[in-house]
């Protein structure tokens, strides 16, 4: 009778192990235990070798779990990891600490323009709080790419009131601007105040819907680069982006970067939506509303852009998911799912 009991008791607990067991894999792994794996835990949980609070630990722990929250995106993804050699995964590191910049140097001439009560450009009082952060990135890899490069030759395209940091960080830069064209009535940046506000040598007016005038207008006249800064603009074009990169990359020096950033397609906010059944892409704006072109045509996700610089003849040399937009982040947000994408590209080396 005893031993009838006992053997009940073990039955119970057994299935109650098991069930446990493939609970917490369907809820972490988001499958099914595999047949080792169940015995495995199954015997040491029977047994009283393992707690069910270890069991969920050193699921917790395991590279697949990580892996599946991003911790080793980059390492595990066969689409992804090619890309990122060991070199590079050092040199993202770094970029990614925002070391190479004090934060006192940026602070000080973020607010000798935003802080000093000057008049400002229409809505640029409102960005400069708003890109305060991703700025503060920015800068901080100008100074890491040009570390070695006392008098460097920087080209910006999409000009702010921000841009007039480049020289009161190094006020031996060279810099160069450009921007689509714009009327001469225009309410924002047009040629002269570009010029005026960043007190660049030369500015010149292009359109980057038509990278075929990037030769003519740019490389002919202004030569070649030691850094080229293009953030946030790629998302507000309507072109193929590998045959722009690829006239960018033209107008490097051989050791020169473009510094390119652009929004996460696959960021929380649109995972969020697509979850949901609804669309993240906004409608194009009616009544002639993206004057200013503000619409975003096209967002792009990591996997896309490494395989868009490679066909431009372009390497990755560094890559990071910037959560420069994520204030309110809650504390599960995985890497991946940041906001922004951050690339350093340079020219393929054969």
């Amino acid at each position: 009778m005893i031993d009838k009991l006992f053997g009940r008791a073990r039955a119970r607990k057994n299935a109650d192990n098991e069930a446990f067991i493939r609970l917490i894999y369907a809820t972490l792994l988001k499958r099914s235990p595999d047949e080792d794996g169940l015995r495995t835990y199954l015997q040491r949980l029977n047994r009283g070798e393992m707690t069910h609070t270890h069991f969920v630990s050193s699921l917790l722990e395991c590279d697949e779990y990580k892996s599946r929250n991003g911790e080793l995106y980059y390492h595990r993804d066969p689409d992804v990891a090619a890309y990122l050699t060991e070199s590079v995964l050092r040199d993202s590191a770094e970029l990614e600490s925002n070391r190479a910049l004090d934060a006192a140097s940026y602070e000080k001439a973020w607010s000798s323009i935003f802080a000093s009560g000057k008049p400002l450009i229409i809505g640029q009082q409102e960005y400069g709080t708003q890109h305060k952060r991703r700025f503060r990135e920015l800068f901080n890899a100008v100074k890491l790419l040009t570390a070695d490069n006392p008098q460097p030759k920087i080209l910006e395209f999409g000009i702010s009131e921000f841009s007039a940091i480049y020289r009161l960080l190094n006020p031996r830069t060279i810099l160069h601007t450009a921007d689509r064209p714009t009327p001469a009535d225009y309410i924002g940046f047009t040629k002269d105040v570009c010029q005026r506000i960043t007190g660049c040598e030369l500015h010149a007016e292009i359109d980057l819907n038509q990278p075929q005038q990037i030769h003519a207008q740019l490389e002919a006249h202004l030569g070649t680069y030691d850094l080229i800064v293009f953030t946030e603009i790629l998302e507000h074009l309507v072109v193929n982006p590998v045959e722009l990169l690829r006239e960018f990359l033209r107008l490097l020096k051989p050791s020169g970067s473009l510094y390119l950033t652009t929004p996460n397609f696959y960021r929380q906010e649109n995972l969020e939506k697509i979850a949901a059944r609804r669309n993240p892409q906004h409608l194009f704006p009616g009544q002639n509303a993206n004057w200013d072109a503000h619409f975003h045509h096209r967002e792009y996700c990591l996997k896309e852009l490494l395989d868009i610089i490679r066909q431009a003849g372009g390497e990755t040399a560094m890559f990071y998911f910037s959560d420069c937009w994520d204030v309110d982040a809650p504390a599960t947000m995985t890497k991946d799912q940041r906001s922004n994408l951050v690339f350093v590209i340079r020219q393929h080396s054969r």
